[in-house]
């Protein structure tokens, strides 16, 4: 296939997509260990997974909340507020 990388997975459009943009936009993003710290120390973080639900309640990470896809957009600003400095 021309030399480009193969995703194998369920919704694969749009995992190609989220990491094409990551790497355009140069998304900022954190390692598991620094999101374990931060959850830890109780820092004022929110963790939301964008998975869909049963991949979700399959395995996510603790304290996360499930916003699935493109709900993303419409809950982000009502789960950081009212701390414009929460990570």
């Amino acid at each position: 296939m021309a030399g480009g990388e193969v995703f194998k997975d369920v919704n694969v459009a749009s995992k190609s997509f989220s990491e094409f943009l990551e790497c355009k936009r140069h998304t900022p993003s954190l390692s598991a260990q620094k999101a374990k710290q931060l959850i830890d120390a109780k820092e004022d973080v929110v963790v939301v997974d964008v998975r869909r639900f049963d991949k979700y309640n399959t395995m996510s990470i603790p304290t996360s909340i499930s916003v699935p896809g493109t709900e993303l957009v419409l809950r982000l600003p009502e789960l950081v507020a009212p701390n414009p400095k929460t990570i």
